[in-house]
């Protein structure tokens, strides 16, 4: 139910997204996939709109979050209750 709370939440404060803005528009931007956990989320090394993201989701018990670039089709969010390791042969093969 809180996950579906927070599903909406986004969606609905998220109309338009700049090219390069937030988790997802930084990875369809650089191309390079992001993977945060909240045992290694270091704030101060990611802009403002990040940030809040981020702990938009933790709070809404998300532990990890995955956003994959998956050119040329866009970008792909995953996200997990459970801190997971960061693992490049997921990322290869989203």
């Amino acid at each position: 139910c809180r996950l579906h709370h927070l599903m909406n939440k986004m969606m609905l404060n998220c109309n338009v997204v700049v090219l390069g803005e937030g988790l997802v528009g930084r990875a369809a931007f650089t191309g390079s996939y992001q993977w945060i956990d909240c045992e290694k989320f270091y704030g101060h090394c990611h802009p403002p709109e990040v940030k809040k993201e981020i702990c938009q989701q933790y709070l809404f018990g998300i532990q990890t979050v995955a956003v994959i670039p998956v050119l040329p089709q866009g970008v792909v969010q995953f996200g997990s209750s459970l801190t997971i390791m960061e693992n490049v042969e997921f990322v290869n093969e989203a």
